[in-house]
This record gives C-alpha cells, sequence and structure tokens, in this order.
C-alpha cells in the first residue's frame, strides 16, 4: 500500500471512529451560564419540552428547527430535554451543567430520532398534549397564595393514568420581572413543631411544561405552566408545598396545598383524540 493510501485509510478510520463516539455522546449536551449552545435539527420543530427552569430554551428566530440553550443558574442538576418534531419524530437529550463546554452547534441528524411505536404514545409525549390541555380549562381557583405583588395559584388539578396534572400561575403586578429558579414540591407533616429537613419529603416532577419555554415573569404579566407528578394523596396529617424560587433574587413563593384541596381533583375522562380541542 502506497504512503498516501495509508494516510488516507488513517484519516478514514479517525473519521469513523469520532463519528461513533458523537453518536454516543450525543444524547449529553453540556449546558453553559454565559455562553450559548445551540441544537440544529433537519425537520421542523413542533413542541420542546425541559425538565427543569434551571435550562434556559428558546427557539431561534427566523428558524423552526434551531433552538438556543442556556443555564438559567450554575450548576444546575442534570436535566432532560424533549423535541417533538411536526413530523411525529420524538428526540430526547440528556443537559448536564458545563462552565466551558467545547461544542457549543450540536447538528441532530434525523436517525437520531427515537424509534416510537404508537403503543407507547402513552407516556412523555401522552402526557405533554394533556398537559397542554389542562392549560386551556377554566375552572374556580383551587388555592392562591399572596406575596406582596406576586401570586402563585393551582388553577386545576387532573387526575388521569396515575398521574396528577397541576396547573400552576405567577402573576407579577410588581416593577420587576421574576426569574424562575427553580420549582419545588415538598410534602410535610403537620403535627411537626418546626420545618426541618427530615420531616420533608421532595416529589419529584414526571414533567415540567410550559409553552413558552421561558423561566421569566415579566412585569405586570403572567406565567402558565403543568407540573406532573405520579399519583399520590394527602393525609390530614400532612400537607404538600409548591416552592419558587427566583433566580439571583430574594423572592420565594410557596402555597400549601391540604387533604381538602387535593380532594378537588378532576378526573380526565373525556380526552379528545386532537388535544387541541377543548
Amino acid at each position: 500500500m502506497k504512503f498516501n493510501d495509508k494516510i488516507i485509510s488513517l484519516i478514514s478510520l479517525q473519521l469513523l471512529l469520532t463519528t461513533a463516539l458523537f453518536a454516543q455522546q450525543q444524547d449529553a449536551i453540556p449546558v453553559a451560564y454565559d455562553q450559548t449552545s445551540t441544537l440544529v435539527l433537519q425537520e421542523t420543530i413542533q413542541s420542546i419540552d425541559v425538565g427543569s427552569p434551571g435550562v434556559l430554551v428558546q427557539r431561534v428566530n427566523g428558524f423552526d428547527n434551531m433552538l438556543r440553550l442556556k443555564a438559567a443558574v450554575t450548576d444546575f442538576d442534570t436535566t432532560n430535554l424533549t423535541i417533538y418534531a411536526m413530523s411525529g419524530a420524538i428526540y430526547h437529550f440528556n443537559l448536564y451543567y458545563a462552565a466551558h463546554p467545547q461544542r457549543k452547534v450540536w447538528p441532530i441528524a434525523a436517525d437520531d430520532s427515537l424509534p416510537i411505536a404508537p403503543s407507547q404514545l402513552s407516556g412523555q409525549g401522552s402526557m405533554q398534549s394533556k398537559a397542554q390541555w389542562v392549560l386551556r380549562q377554566t375552572h374556580p381557583t383551587i388555592r392562591k397564595q399572596h406575596h406582596g405583588q406576586l401570586t402563585l395559584s393551582v388553577r386545576n388539578l387532573y387526575s388521569s393514568g396515575g398521574k396528577l396534572f397541576f396547573h400552576l400561575q405567577i402573576e407579577n403586578t410588581s416593577a420587576l420581572p421574576f426569574k424562575i429558579h427553580n420549582i419545588r414540591f415538598y410534602t410535610t407533616s403537620r403535627n411537626a413543631v418546626k420545618r426541618s429537613a427530615q420531616h420533608e419529603e421532595t416529589r419529584s416532577p414526571l414533567l415540567y411544561y410550559k409553552p413558552d419555554a421561558q423561566s421569566l415573569v415579566t412585569q405586570g404579566g403572567k406565567a402558565d405552566m403543568v407540573m406532573v407528578y405520579d399519583q399520590f394523596s394527602l393525609p390530614r396529617d400532612q400537607e404538600g408545598t409548591f416552592e419558587v424560587l427566583e433566580t439571583q433574587g430574594g423572592r420565594r413563593l410557596t402555597l400549601s396545598l391540604r387533604h381538602k384541596h387535593m380532594r378537588k381533583a378532576q378526573t380526565i375522562n373525556n380526552y379528545p383524540l386532537n388535544p387541541t380541542q377543548p
């Protein structure tokens, strides 16, 4: 074999190894606080779901196949991003914090979508569709708590398929925007003398859905979102609390729920085949 042929063969082998390594690591995307990462799909994006408000995900103006990713806070806990394409394809990625990611542009091939059969659509995609439906329902607010010029409310509560769908709303009538750092739900014993870590049980959401994927509640504005959890109940001697923390700010919103509030949950019985219907 000639020398040039050997060089070409080595280069080709290196490219194959690099491609294979990229394929293995592509489901894990590093996200920085002061640098932007970009995902570029080969098809139109219909909707997105990010597992935590610790990551900001925005569409790129003028492009229907690109997303910008940036950390809302440093050292956020590893979370996930799911992208739903117009073709029906679903892309899933793990997101982790990296102060200085080496790669900032991620081209995503169509082959990287998840091979999901119709029988599996009762999972994450179905939860998002139901979350979209829940946001459109209008019922008397279950509970609200005022914190100065900020109000945290549970607008609706639905049960479906062993899951609970909480429709939360933050209303900001102050002159300052409120940037969501984190949303947590935990249960405590009402008989405890004082709250401590050993009395708390934090519940991890199965889905955090916000239509615009933005963490900012503008001054004079409102923000609606749906938190989905495995179904649970609250005994009379317990209460559950939603806690919303502000990014780089001291404002903290809380809202407590008791047994009587959980009893107001409604069942999603006649869920429409077309979830865009009211």
